[in-house]
Order: structure tokens, then sequence, then C-alpha cells
């Protein structure tokens, strides 16, 4: 009960920063989250990954401007935002 009490609160700390920053989102039944990203997902996955954060592209099911991350720790999650944000805003 506690581990999906805190699943539920990272999914919903990751859905207000995704609503922030106007960026379209599916959510799931399973731990992760898929993002619309535009036209720039691959460059996006890049960056991430080239500081260390790992998300899946999702080009290779139909979706290129999609991405999916995985509902994390709350640390790795804020991580996660502050990447994406500063990426957003590096544009």
């Amino acid at each position: 009960r506690e581990l999906r009490t805190a699943r539920n609160l990272s999914f919903e700390a990751l859905k207000k920063a995704f609503e922030e920053c106007k960026l379209e989102f599916i959510e799931s039944q399973g731990n992760f989250l898929c993002i619309k990203i535009g036209k720039q997902a691959k460059e996006l996955v890049a960056f991430l990954e080239s500081r260390g954060m790992i998300v899946r592209g999702l080009s290779n099911f139909g979706l290129p401007e999609w991405i999916r991350v995985t509902v994390g720790k709350p640390e790795e999650n804020e991580f996660f935002i502050k990447l994406l944000k500063e990426w957003l805003n590096g544009k």
C-alpha cells in the first residue's frame, strides 16, 4: 500500500510538470508515462542520455514524436523534470 501511494505521488508530480510545460501525455496502468515532445523527440532523448537519464524514444512503435518515461523514485523524477525544463527552455 505504501508503495502504491508513493507511486501515485510520483505520477502526480510528473503529470503536474507535463501540464505546466504544456506537454501532451498518456497515462498508463504500469510504471511509465508517454509524453509527446514533437519532432525533436530524438534530440531530447540524446540530451537526457548525455546527462545520465535514460528514456525510451517511441519511433519503433510508430510514434516518432513521443518518449516513454519510467516513474522512478522522487529524486529521480525531480532530476528528470529539471532536465526536461532545461531542454525545453534551451531549444
